[in-house]
């Protein structure tokens, strides 16, 4: 039988910690959720093989505990973390926003969702896992990226304040380009749709090099997608 079990001092901490390895197999711990003092910022959970989920977002933790290689989901926001420990290559979604992060560590591939808003020193790897799906990254240091993981569906940023901003207009650049060659509406390949949802999906502040009269091919790429899945149907 799966469970979630919830730390909240010293003496949930050790009953869990103290339990044999056929006890843990056993209570099947999937989720857990904890509050931060300090015996938990030193804890080791690595032994709790099936823990799929750990959530930590109570505003005073200032680094996190020994995780388990089976993690895939990582929820640590509103903390006082400065970094991050090494992630498990079977990580699927990590959310770290509104901490002092200035770096994150090596990102597993398998991760589908980053979210990492509100880290006012934090700058971005310049390659983000190719399977990336969506990307908050609002009020950052610095965003430096060669390109965006084909996958990505959403992407919110923040213009304001960055450093190296041309990758924008790169991809305002690159939507526009996409929907010129959008004529006629049967050229809209899966592979097409793909992209220009990606690009579609972008949102940014009323400031934004984005916004004006650009704004208008989201709306013209909509209905041509539209029109390409009426196509399909009858493919």
């Amino acid at each position: 039988m799966s469970s979630n079990f919830e730390i909240n001092n010293v003496n949930d901490l050790n009953l869990l910690l103290s339990k044999s390895p056929e006890e843990k197999n056993r209570i099947n711990l999937i989720v857990l959720k904890c509050d931060s003092f300090p015996e938990f910022e030193n804890a080791d959970f690595s032994s709790f093989n099936n823990l799929n989920e750990f959530i930590c977002e109570d505003k005073r933790a200032n680094k996190l505990p020994i995780l388990p290689m089976s993690l895939k989901t990582l929820r640590c926001g509103l903390n006082n973390l400065t970094s991050l420990p090494p992630l498990p290559s079977s990580l699927r979604i990590l959310e770290c926003a509104n901490n002092k992060l200035t770096s994150l560590p090596t990102l597993p591939n398998n991760l589908i969702g980053l979210s990492c808003s509100y880290n006012p020193s934090l700058t971005l790897p310049i390659r983000l896992p190719g399977n990336l799906n969506y990307l908050y990254c609002r009020e950052i240091n610095h965003v430096n990226l060669l390109e965006l993981p084909h996958k990505l569906e959403t992407y919110v940023t923040d213009f304001n304040g960055l450093k190296n901003p041309p990758v924008y207009s790169q991809l305002r650049n690159e939507y526009i380009r996409e929907y010129d060659n959008l004529n006629p509406p049967y050229t809209l390949t899966p592979d097409k749709v793909m992209k220009l949802n990606s690009l579609a999906s972008i949102r940014s502040t009323k400031n934004s090099s984005l916004v004006g009269g650009d704004i208008d091919y989201k709306s013209k790429y909509l209905k041509y997608k539209q029109k390409y899945l009426e196509l399909k149907k009858n493919m």
